[in-house]
């Protein structure tokens, strides 16, 4: 992967590899001096052996990041991918424990199926962003085998309240819901996703993006997975990949 210059010409000097290894398929570079605000990047297969000649374009993703960071786009906007954990004890609610328990039983509490509400507050969605992929990151309490498939729905608001008695997950209103069937074996200590769920937050932000959003998720089905919640200090988290323009498809 190279860097365009300002003529439009790329720059081999500065280029870089992707690591051998599958299991590393990132690339570690950097653009110094002159090459901090480059007009764009070319990406290919080559071959070195053969004097750089390309073998075959990239026909997958390629995200850029700013040391380690997400990449700032126009206006502040930030882009890459965002991570927003629980914030609050009241943010993860079970409808049998409430906010105080160290845990989030999904599915089943004891024998009682049971919903669990999770609000993620503080996130900001700029207008242009488009939203890769989203989901919801949990660490693992229990090792659960048993089969287990559950319906996570969201709020049909940008400001949802935070949970209380009075204001449990059951009685929030749905406006959109994706099944998440045949849920992975939990091994305790390990850290778990959901399937992709952008298109339950596009059906609550629609095209105008979100300034300092609260969104709240709703979780219920039948079996049993056991997270860790904020009192226990791995909350769950809702990460975000979202591109401006600077994930390349090529």
């Amino acid at each position: 992967m190279v860097k365009l210059n300002s003529s439009g010409i790329a720059d081999l000097s500065h280029r870089f590899d992707y690591d051998d290894s599958p299991a590393n398929n990132k690339a570690d570079g950097t653009f110094p001096g002159d090459d901090v605000s480059p007009i764009g990047f070319v990406a290919a297969v080559v071959d070195p052996a053969n004097g750089n000649a390309p073998i075959s374009p990239i026909t997958q993703p390629i995200y850029l990041t700013n040391q380690g960071g997400p990449v700032s786009g126009g206006a502040g906007s930030t882009f890459g991918t965002i991570v927003t954990p629980i914030g609050a004890s009241s943010d993860d609610w079970e409808q049998f424990g409430g906010g105080s328990s160290s845990v989030l039983e999904f599915g089943l509490n004891g024998s009682r199926a049971q919903a669990v509400g999770m609000r993620f507050d503080g996130i900001d969605i700029p207008q242009t962003a488009i939203i890769t992929d989203a989901y919801l990151r949990f660490t693992a309490f229990a090792t659960s085998s048993e089969a287990a498939s559950f319906t996570i729905g969201i709020q049909g608001s940008e400001t949802a309240a935070t949970f209380s008695s009075g204001a449990p997950p059951q009685s929030r209103v749905i406006v959109d819901e994706f099944a998440w069937s045949n849920v992975e074996q939990w091994t305790a200590g390990g850290t778990y996703r959901t399937p992709d769920i952008s298109g339950l937050i596009e059906t609550v932000i629609g095209a105008d993006g979100a300034t300092n959003a609260a969104l709240a998720f709703i979780v219920a089905g039948s079996g049993s997975r056991v997270a860790s919640s904020f009192n226990n200090g791995d909350a769950p988290e809702l990460v975000l990949v979202l591109d401006d323009g600077s994930l390349l498809t090529m």
